[in-house]
């Protein structure tokens, strides 16, 4: 029977808490030498079973090789509309580190249309993707399902800082026909025969695109 701290903490745990380490030891030799006994102790793990095949395939993790949590860290900042709320403040890791973003702020504006899509799930990850990359509105058949709890479990306050509306599927033809009359391409996202690949598509400067 094992005893002792690796009991209690599950195999993909402690193979994170190892990498964590190593980046601290790297980063300051100081610490390094000061915990040289927990350090020891890291090396030793990492000769036991799978442990270093588990390392190396977590060091791959978004968050390991390519997120920077100094050069990565912006703060949103909108104020309460109570003067004695404070302020509110949303760590958003992504700000500037996908160029997608910045062409899209550049180029023009995207409206995304969700209005055939009904579930909740779906329509709090699209929220989500649509704050990442700075879309200026995300529309929905419903505004009802801002308020479900699927739907803001996957948006992760999403809603609170992007543009949302709504159109009824069935006055979907209504809109789209007057979003040209204004200027914009109307683009929908389905797979078919000759279809473009959407990583290959060159946006219009005023788009919107249609999902469902």
């Amino acid at each position: 029977m094992k005893t002792g701290w690796q009991t209690l903490i599950k195999p993909p745990t402690i193979a994170i808490c190892i990498i964590v380490l190593q980046k601290l030891w790297d980063i300051n030799g100081n610490i390094s030498d000061k915990y040289s006994v927990l350090k020891r102790c890291q090396l030793k793990v990492c000769d036991q079973g799978n442990a270093t095949l588990n390392m190396k395939k977590m060091e791959s993790d978004f968050y390991f090789s390519t997120f920077d949590p100094i050069g990565h860290f912006t703060l949103q900042r909108s104020t309460c509309s109570d003067a004695h709320a404070g302020i509110q403040k949303k760590f958003v890791p992504w700000k500037g580190m996908f160029q997608v973003e910045e062409e899209l702020s550049s180029k023009g504006e995207i409206i995304v249309v969700a209005s055939l899509i009904d579930k909740p799930p779906n329509l709090g990850g699209l929220a989500r993707t649509c704050e990442v990359f700075s879309a200026a509105e995300l529309v929905l058949g419903s505004l009802k399902f801002v308020e479900d709890k699927q739907f803001t479990s996957l948006s992760l306050t999403a809603e609170k800082h992007i543009n949302i509306s709504e159109v009824r599927p069935h006055n979907l033809d209504q809109y789209l026909r007057s979003m040209k009359d204004l200027g914009y391409s109307i683009v929908g996202a389905e797979q078919t025969s000759d279809s473009i690949p959407l990583s290959e598509f060159e946006f219009p400067t005023k788009t919107v695109l249609v999902l469902g």
